[in-house]
């Protein structure tokens, strides 16, 4: 049976399906009716003859006359053909004839082959066969021509990923997965040019048109191909994809021979290609994060203005793997009143003087490290002949050229003496800036250096600052009230109310030392909310007891005067309370007056509108001029307790003071009265107020009570 010398056309879907199949160590032949279409390597390795007497000779012109059963070959052929192409697969013994003209015998599988590979047509077949011997082992594999057809038919239009046969720049063939990728019909993909599928330009503004020809050509003349692309739905929607274009080596056509086809595997990767752009957005953005880094640390560890080393890298430099303390001093050098400098001549003047210091510090310092420690503040370490007070100071001695103006400066300084200094780092600078604020509170321009005695002060006082934050919050803070009397009479005028701070042990920490702190730290502004809210309930429980004249002082700072909301928590205590504004005396001192006489003396102002009354304290101890007095506002001056203590040797501070309130029309109060001589010489002073030991001491709530009771 020879060979058709036309390429059926049914055969046109199965050109795919036969390079898969061609490669296979299972020998496979390709009939219609008695006509030998085609066959694999593995037919030719079979018999042992050349490709041209297989097509001569197959199947009978290789088989004996009959079977070993005595059956004709043709006839059983025939047979088995007939019942094949009517759709029963059939399996049965044959023997051949090899090209030494030696008979085997091999096990035939002769089936129809699926009418979807060959246009619907019925009258092909495909017979499989193998070696008798091997019988056994394909068996044990689940080798068969129908289930490896099937499987591989399965396997193809099962696919997720699109597959599509092109030849000649057309697209010949596809899978069910290549339709539903693409938002096309079958009808519409196959005869299309695959260029027709991306847009005009890839997101790298190649043309698609030239980039595509030039890959399909690679692919067309042999070279597989793999790169990333963007196609196009039916839609117009863009998604990205990875194609793989694997050249069909072995599609050949009989007549014209050799096929130039490629078989282009396209998978949908867009969610994985914008997973991959945002890990590389991410992954730029941490570079940028890390430059940055490096720039903060770089800035971190110079200054950028005056390219000296910072806090940070000072710090690192006076470590103890960094340090030796071997006759080296640290000082720590604050230049005196230079934000007066910055608010006067500007920021960037203030800029030109720092480069000025910096340089002479340098200059008149070699072989130190000098570092800028904050806006106006140098760290130096060097030698202890150098990092002296005398050389510190010496370099403040000469004036300063910045922008063209001599300007003279001085500066403050706290040293620490290293080698006798048992710490390191940070620790360090901490007892530095212990000896520069003990030689601020001695002068402006002094020096001073650290000792143990003064790093154990200022210990306590972080201690002391620390228990009194929690002071606030558990409840160990607490009012007691001193009672004012009428002098005439010794009648309750009302009370003034004291802060006081009991620890849990049930020890006291003395007004003296807990309010300067209180005051530099500015939890005075929360205490003083505390004081004012406590202070105006208490009032206005005596007053449901009857005590409805009873007027109540309360104790206010400058730092609370500056406060913005200030006005407004008065007001909403008086709400609160419901006590009348006229029985509520805030106290201030003179010295109030000294920071900003105008900010004060409107503050002040608008609480006397409210009807609240202001009482001047502790006045005569603020050195203050007549005309400020005259200029703040007030109801009240209280008399200090110093002038009270020598009024029966000489009352004429007192007299005056006296004199001086009345004929401004304000009230009296004489503080401090522990005996009753002094308490009738104020009665001949025509004192009208006074409080002391002498009429009754200070008192927590309930005694207070018992004492107006009591009167």
């Amino acid at each position: 049976m020879a060979a058709e010398t036309t390429h059926p056309g049914g055969l046109q879907n199965l050109d795919l399906f036969w390079e898969l199949v061609n490669d296979s160590c299972t020998a496979m032949f390709l009939m219609r009716d008695t006509t030998l279409i085609n066959f694999n390597r593995a037919a030719e390795a079979l018999f042992g003859c050349s490709r041209q007497a297989l097509l001569d000779s197959f199947p009978l012109g290789l088989s004996p006359e009959r079977q070993p059963g005595g059956g004709l070959s043709s006839q059983l052929i025939r047979v088995r053909r007939a019942r094949a192409q009517a759709g029963a697969p059939q399996r049965f013994s044959w023997r051949y004839f090899r090209s030494d003209g030696s008979l085997f015998r091999v096990i035939t599988h002769l089936r129809q082959i699926p009418h979807a590979l060959v246009d619907g047509a019925t009258d092909y077949v495909m017979m499989e066969m193998y070696h008798a011997s091997e019988e056994q082992k394909l068996r044990q594999l689940h080798i068969d021509t129908e289930d490896y057809l099937d499987v591989s038919r399965e396997m193809i239009e099962s696919a997720n990923d699109a597959m599509l046969l092109v030849e000649n720049d057309l697209i010949v063939e596809c899978n069910p997965a290549a339709c539903e990728l693409y938002g096309l019909p079958r009808d519409k993909l196959l005869l299309s040019n695959p260029i027709a599928l991306s847009p005009d330009r890839q997101p790298d503004g190649a043309r698609s048109a030239e980039e595509a020809s030039a890959l399909m050509q690679k692919a067309m003349q042999g070279e597989p191909q793999r790169f990333v692309w963007q196609h196009l739905r039916a839609d117009g929607s863009p998604f990205i994809v990875e194609v793989a274009l694997n050249p069909a080596r072995n599609l050949k056509h009989p007549v014209r021979g050799q096929r130039k086809c490629y078989v282009a595997i396209v998978r949908d990767i867009t969610e994985n290609h914008r997973a991959q752009e945002q890990l590389r957005e991410l992954n730029q953005r941490l570079e940028q994060r890390n430059r940055e880094v490096e720039e903060l640390l770089a800035r971190a560890h110079q200054d950028p203005l005056l390219q000296i080393p910072t806090l940070v890298r000072f710090i690192e430099l006076l470590s103890e793997e960094q340090l030796d303390k071997s006759g080296k001093c640290l000082a720590i050098v604050d230049i005196d009143e230079f934000s007066a400098i910055n608010g006067a001549l500007g920021h960037e003047f203030g800029d030109v003087v720092l480069k000025a210091v910096s340089e002479r510090l340098t200059r008149e310092l070699p072989g130190c490290v000098i570092a800028r420690l904050g806006s106006d503040v140098f760290g130096i370490m060097g030698p202890a002949d150098l990092v002296h007070p005398a050389t510190l100071q010496g370099a403040f001695s000469d004036t300063f050229l910045a922008s063209g103006e001599r300007l003279r400066l001085s500066a403050t300084i706290g040293l620490v003496r290293l080698e006798d200094h048992p710490e390191y780092g940070s620790e360090l600078i901490k007892d530095a800036h212990v000896a520069l604020k003990r030689a601020k509170n001695t002068a402006r321009g002094s020096s001073v250096y650290y000792s143990e005695p003064m790093g154990e002060e200022a210990r306590k006082r972080v201690e002391l600052l620390n228990g009194l934050r929690e002071a606030l919050h558990s409840d160990q803070l607490f009012l007691m009230y001193q009672p004012k009397v009428h002098l005439h009479d010794a009648s309750p005028s009302g009370f003034e109310a004291l802060l006081r701070w009991r620890l849990p042990s049930g020890s006291m920490i003395p007004p003296d030392q807990f309010i300067p702190l209180a005051e530099q730290s500015g939890l005075i502004i929360p205490i003083g909310t505390l004081v004012l809210k406590t202070a105006c309930h208490y009032l206005a429980e005596l007053r449901k007891q009857g005590y409805r004249e009873l007027v109540m002082a309360i104790n206010v700072s400058q730092m609370q005067l500056r406060e913005p909301d200030f006005l407004a928590i008065l007001e909403e205590t008086l709400d609160e309370s419901g006590v009348p504004p006229e029985k509520v005396e805030l106290e201030i001192t003179e010295s109030i007056a000294a920071d900003d006489l105008k900010r004060i003396t409107h503050s002040l102002n608008q609480i006397m509108e409210r009807g609240v009354r202001i009482a001047i304290d502790d006045f005569g101890t603020g050195f203050s001029s007549l005309s400020v007095l005259t200029q703040l506002p007030a109801n009240r001056l209280k008399i200090d307790r110093s002038f009270i203590n020598d009024i029966l040797q000489d009352d004429r501070i007192a007299r005056m003071v006296i004199n001086l309130g009345q004929s401004l029309n304000l009230d009296i109060t004489a503080e401090g009265v522990e005996t009753a001589r002094q308490c009738e010489a104020l009665i001949g002073l025509q004192c009208g107020e006074a409080q002391g030991w002498y009429f009754a001491r200070p008192m927590e709530g309930p005694a207070c009570l018992e004492w107006l009771n009591s009167q």
